[in-house]
């Protein structure tokens, strides 16, 4: 048993028609969206490169905001050296970042045969705005990346002729189901699978659960054991439970998902506390209006700046300073916005294991 990483050592010499392509394949080209694919021919539409030629580009480009360089890249190099993936055409890369409109939102198509396409969506990165997007999931209709979504598969079918699988992530996942959803009907024919690893729902009052079911046949939706992210906004009942080494919140790292020969290794449920812990807060936002929710997303994504802070990183590198910050900038915030804030800050920290973060004691 092993993870994503191992699964390429070890079923890397099979092509996908000698072993079919699995949602671990999946996971693999989701994760392999988090690299900046600058400085070689991927944006082009043409699918000059392959992922043989994206280990050639310089680390400090392919790995920048990105969560688990170092795994990053060694995925990337056991996929450029196998018969499995170092022939796959990559194409139709892009990256766009906008703090002013609070939108992060990355993609990558890749050729997996002449008539088969798989559209990568990226996660959250490490930068904060892209946080703020995935925050305003839980009081907005659409956010912006959905729409780039969206845009973004009409481009590829537009340029393209056969099957798609799309794909992703965290946020991706979300892109993914979002933009089947969404689809014209002539181009949801072509759509073969969507696979969503991890990724949070839809706010029920935005979203068809009628419509959602004639999705259900094509979609493949996995979470980790320990899942957090993949429950918020929950409205999807059929996923597959994956195990997985790390600890808490830190599950939802691809790398810690287990793989048993060439499948994902199933558990029957999620654990209780984070099934906990989604349901407090997704129960919060089911019974609160959108104004408040507004509030709650604008106060956490105000105290999170004040720290200073753009990405992840640097949000991390003086944790109990920054916590400090954080619950000063909350100090004047609407009691209740408060106090859900406190709590879910209580209930994520009890998941840290890459360091002690002690709440400051003063009262919120």
């Amino acid at each position: 048993m092993g993870n994503i990483i191992d699964y390429v050592k070890t079923y890397g010499k099979f092509t996908f028609s000698e072993m079919p392509f699995s949602d671990v394949d999946s996971l693999i080209l989701s994760q392999l969206s988090y690299m900046n694919f600058f400085g070689c021919e991927v944006a082009k539409g043409k699918f000059i490169a392959k992922i043989s030629d994206l280990a050639l580009i310089d680390e400090a480009v392919l790995t920048e905001n990105t969560p688990e360089p170092e795994k990053n890249k060694e995925l990337l190099y056991e996929c450029a050296k196998c018969a499995r993936f170092k022939n796959l055409g990559v194409s139709f890369f892009v990256n766009e970042t906008d703090e002013k409109s609070e939108k992060q939102f990355s993609a990558v198509t890749f050729k997996l045969s002449d008539k088969l396409f798989y559209i990568a969506y990226r996660g959250t990165d490490t930068t904060l705005v892209g946080w703020k997007e995935d925050f305003n999931l839980a009081c907005l209709k659409k956010v912006p990346a959905q729409d780039s979504a969206l845009a973004y598969l009409k481009k590829v079918a537009k340029k393209t002729k056969g099957t798609l699988i799309l794909g992703g992530h965290s946020k991706g996942g979300n892109l993914a189901v979002f933009s089947a959803f969404y689809a014209p009907v002539f181009l949801k024919h072509r759509i073969k699978a969507v696979f969503d690893h991890d990724g949070p729902g839809f706010l029920e009052e935005f979203f068809s659960a009628k419509k959602m079911s004639r999705l259900a046949p094509k979609l493949h939706k996995t979470v980790p054991q320990s899942a957090f992210v993949g429950l918020l906004l929950g409205n999807l009942s059929e996923f597959t439970v994956v195990e997985s080494k790390a600890f808490g919140l830190f599950q939802h790292d691809p790398f810690s998902w287990q793989v048993e020969e060439n499948h994902f290794k199933i558990c029957k449920f999620t654990d209780k506390i984070s099934k906990h812990t989604a349901d407090k807060i997704n129960n919060w936002l089911k019974n609160t209006d959108v104004e408040k929710r507004k509030l709650f997303v604008d106060s956490l994504y105000c105290a999170l700046k004040k720290t200073g802070a753009k990405t992840y990183f640097e949000l991390l590198e003086n944790k109990n300073a920054n916590l400090k910050k954080i619950f000063s900038a909350l100090k004047d915030t609407d009691p209740e916005v408060k106090n859900i804030i406190k709590s879910m800050i209580r209930d994520l920290l009890k998941t840290n294991i890459k360091g002690k973060m002690k709440l400051p004691k003063n009262n919120l």
